[in-house]
């Protein structure tokens, strides 16, 4: 599929102003989130030099061992954060009405959160929103969480906020189910278990199987035998939807490695044949339907009879990285509402994100079209663009 083939599809979708008929229903997550520079020199009370790359502010923090230091953190920008909310925001910026379920603030939504009442169909918070500290480097991010609030989350609180009829009717109406943030919400499998047993036997049978979409989010903090349990458990809601695991290349390896796959975890940089061949092989030890893993530079999907992958347009200065995956997420499954095809899913998923951050928010439809006809814009363009937002 190329690109401009795509956008002249999206191009037609958009002028036919039909409204999307697809329902999101996304959980469970919820962060304040402060996006931060770490300054190497200063120059005035205005100006300074940020710490470039993790590799240089790794070595400044070895060298102070036995000796301590102190860093100065600039906020650069205060945003909705949360898997969960970062995608459901990027869905609804597309046009769609998801219905969301995080951490969002109790017993009132916080005022960053107020937004998504009118952008989605639905919101529901089940507690106040965790903290992350976004340290941002040119070449990857640090995300330092504050987590006492999402350590909450759990099956009594689901059911305290949302009594089990609604759920019946939320999870009924429902297209596509997004899972995200299993890592930090200690109490997600629980869950999971709980729609198994109580929810999901009660909603309405559908020609066509609803979809679920998973987002384990690095999952380095948790241990094999949970990561293992949360995998069985998934193969059970396969009984009620088909799954796609969306994966970055560190969680990809940690997955295969629970099936015995010799690949080094540390090492990156995999070759697009060596992640499209990982990939196959979780498809093939875990029987999800789609495994989706996305790198700086290029994204793979495996299916049982599908080995695809595409170019991303590769951005060596972002302006914003935090919360790139999760707009990497909304555009595959953008793709996934309109029933496009698997390549076209991922073509969507790579623009998606790399609109996301060279301009620091997620696209519309119309920005999509226009990124996708030209990666490489004009740079003054982008300069735009980014002080609009």
């Amino acid at each position: 599929m190329k690109r401009t083939q795509l956008a002249q599809k999206l191009s037609l979708l958009s002028a036919s102003k039909k409204p999307f008929e697809v329902s999101y229903l996304i959980g469970f997550d919820g962060f304040t989130d402060e996006i931060l520079s770490c300054v190497k020199m200063r120059q005035d009370a205005e100006n300074y030099e940020p710490i470039a790359t993790i590799r240089e502010f790794g070595e400044r923090i070895v060298e102070a061992a036995d000796k301590g230091t102190n860093f100065e953190l600039v906020v650069k920008k205060t945003k909705i954060g949360g898997n969960g909310p970062i995608l459901a925001s990027a869905l609804a910026t597309y046009g769609f009405l998801p219905t969301l379920i995080g951490a969002l603030g109790f017993p009132e939504i916080e005022p960053l959160f107020q937004p998504l009442l009118q952008s989605c169909k639905k919101v529901f918070s089940l507690t106040s929103s965790g903290h992350t500290d976004a340290l941002e480097f040119t070449d990857s991010k640090i995300i330092l969480g504050k987590m006492h609030s999402i350590l909450q989350i759990d099956v009594d609180l689901l059911i305290k906020r949302i009594p089990e009829k609604e759920l019946v009717l939320l999870f009924d109406e429902a297209n596509i189910f997004v899972s995200a943030n299993w890592t930090m919400i200690l109490g997600m499998t629980k869950i999971w278990k709980y729609l198994i047993s109580t929810i999901l036997p009660q909603i309405s049978v559908r020609a066509e199987q609803r979809q679920l979409f998973i987002d384990l989010a690095d999952p380095a903090k948790r241990s094999d035998l949970d990561l293992q349990e949360a995998i069985i458990t998934l193969a059970d809601l396969s009984r009620f939807y088909t799954i796609t695991l969306g994966l970055n290349e560190l969680e990809a390896k940690r997955i295969a490695h629970l099936f015995n796959h010799t690949i080094p975890v540390q090492d990156l940089g995999l070759s697009r044949e060596k992640i499209v061949s990982l990939a196959a092989f979780i498809q093939s030890k875990t029987g999800f339907e789609t495994i989706v893993i996305h790198t700086t530079k290029y994204a793979a999907a495996c299916t049982k009879d599908e080995n695809i992958h595409v170019d991303g347009p590769f951005c060596k200065a972002p302006f914003l990285t935090t919360g790139g995956g999760d707009n990497f997420n909304a555009g595959f499954l953008f793709g996934r509402g309109l029933k496009l095809s698997l390549d076209e899913c991922l073509l969507l998923a790579v623009a998606t994100s790399g609109y996301y951050i060279r301009v620091g928010k997620s696209p519309t439809i119309a920005d999509l079209i226009s990124f996708l006809r030209s990666w490489d814009r004009d740079p003054l363009e982008l300069e735009l663009l980014k002080i609009e937002c």
